[in-house]
């Protein structure tokens, strides 16, 4: 599939080709979905492609040829146009209209969306909120129509604009890779992908199509503001290097994938070291301290961003991701906060819990919690009358009162004679956890079950006035049963997600 991809990017910016700009046109979006062929029927139905309508050159080129290829594809395909409607103009009140009668002409289903995006803009601006609702739209009804791929009209000269812009503002090898052809969609469902067959073709190849063909488009009013980057980019930028460079095109793009191979290398040795450096740990995401620590700086920042990639987080600066690297990977001890995750090192394990509070603009957290540590809660006073579990709402959990005989607890009359108050103090506490043990504070205790310092403040200790019955994590009291021998083991149930 890559050589065939890179075939067809050269071809498509041969400006000496033979063929006319409709057959060049055709000829790409048939070979396109020749090689996706196999992934034309499901269940003996034709797989569903949503091509994403704006109404402009771009698009109406795309969905003209997808018209007449597909009539002649043996019925593996069927197409629905999706025009978003942003609202951000007067203009575009007329968009939907002209895009139903274009698609319509073509025997092509047409959906219009309607999204709102002035409440959606941040500091990226009007333009990455833009596009954010409109894939977000375009994603909801692909998820519902279970569509197959959503296509997208990207052209060479797009690839181009953005290598470009990530250049300027400064971007790794994944940036440089570029606007991919064909990757997996989550936004669009588990099976989704998202599809730029034009990415081989420049922009004057498509205008030179259709008008050939006679295509009537929209002209968005907002392409003429060069304040937008990409549009000055477009207008200024791009001629005077045609005239500077005549070349430029083809060497950049060659550049550009080269480039993609090497990231590809890079990857799969990302995609190793993280593989060595994951610990599993329960309802947590944990790494290998020491394993990471051991790995040079570059494998170790790839390591650190394909982990917080896999959590769904932003990008950290680099400054930023250098100051977590520091404090967690090399560092014997540490903890840092990015887009509401909290991220602890403890021992030889990194790792990181999901804070419940808002999140702030750059990813910090608004929890009260981040400057500290959650408070436990005050101490909650229950009388057992052998029920098999009390909930404690106080420390969102159960105090589960085995009755098996299974090993040894408390007698059930002394326990019930005697009010029962769980508390996080830990002051002076110490316990016998074993009949030959012997007596040891908690946090010795807590130290040697290799619970962190962070989850002690979760678990109650449970007393019978100032004695000590039970420490969750920990369990009951050997000094106590030896006094009052019985069938009853006291045990800890927290709430956990989904329960």
């Amino acid at each position: 599939m890559a050589n065939s991809r890179k075939a067809s990017a050269a071809r498509g910016l041969d400006r000496n080709a033979g063929d006319d700009p409709v057959a060049r046109v055709d000829r790409t979006v048939a070979e396109w979905l020749e090689a996706h062929a196999e992934s034309g029927h499901h269940q003996g139905d034709p797989a569903l492609l949503i091509v994403a309508f704006s109404g402009g050159l771009d698009s109406s080129v795309l969905l003209d040829a997808l018209a007449r290829q597909i009539e002649g594809s043996a019925q593996r395909w069927r197409l629905l146009a999706l025009h978003v409607h942003h609202g951000l103009q007067p203009a575009a009140d007329a968009w939907p209209a002209h895009c139903e009668a274009f698609a319509q002409a073509r025997g092509i289903a047409c959906e219009t969306v309607r999204v709102r995006v002035g409440s959606r803009q941040g500091q990226d601006g009007l333009e990455a909120a833009a596009r954010a609702a409109r894939y977000e739209a375009i994603g909801q009804r692909a998820q519902a129509l279970n569509a197959r791929a959503v296509l997208t009209a990207h052209h060479a000269d797009d690839q181009l604009e953005t290598l470009l812009m990530r250049l300027a503002r400064g971007t790794g090898l994944d940036g440089l890779a570029g606007i991919a052809e064909d990757r997996p969609w989550p936004l669009g469902g588990p099976n989704c992908r998202l599809w730029r067959p034009l990415l081989g073709l420049d922009r004057s190849t498509l205008e030179q199509a259709a008008r050939a063909r006679g295509l009537v488009w929209i002209e968005d009013p907002s392409n003429a503001d060069t304040a937008i980057t990409r549009n000055a980019v477009r207008r200024d930028l791009l001629p005077a290097l045609d005239a500077a460079l005549p070349d430029w095109r083809q060497g950049f793009l060659r550049t550009r994938s080269l480039l993609e191979e090497a990231n590809e290398r890079l990857a799969e040795q990302t995609r190793l070291d993280l593989s060595a450096c994951e610990v599993g740990c329960h309802a947590d995401h944990c790494l290998n301290a020491t394993v990471l620590a051991s790995l040079p700086g570059p494998r170790r920042r790839a390591v650190w961003r394909s982990w917080l990639a896999g959590m769904g987080l932003r990008m950290p600066s680099v400054r930023r991701l250098d100051a977590i690297d520091r404090s967690l990977a090399l560092s014997s001890s540490g903890a840092s906060v990015h887009e509401g995750w909290r991220l602890r090192r403890w021992r030889d394990v990194i790792r990181a819990t999901q804070l419940t509070g808002s999140v702030g603009q750059g990813g910090e957290s608004q929890d009260p919690s981040v400057s500290g540590e959650l408070s436990a809660p005050g101490d909650v006073t229950v009388v057992w009358r052998g029920e098999p579990a009390l909930w404690i709402e106080a420390w969102r959990g159960w105090l589960l009162f085995d009755q098996a005989g299974l090993k040894p607890g408390l007698d059930p009359q002394w326990l019930s004679a005697h009010a029962l108050r769980l508390s996080a103090q830990r002051a002076g506490a110490r316990m016998r956890i074993a009949p030959l043990a012997r007596t040891r504070t908690l946090k010795g205790l807590y130290q040697s079950a290799a619970v962190p310092p962070w989850q002690r403040r979760c678990l109650p200790l449970v007393f019978a006035g100032d004695r000590l019955l039970f420490a969750a994590g920990l369990g009951m009291n050997c000094r106590l049963i030896e006094e009052a021998p019985g069938p009853i083991v006291l045990g800890w149930r927290a709430l956990e997600n989904g329960d």
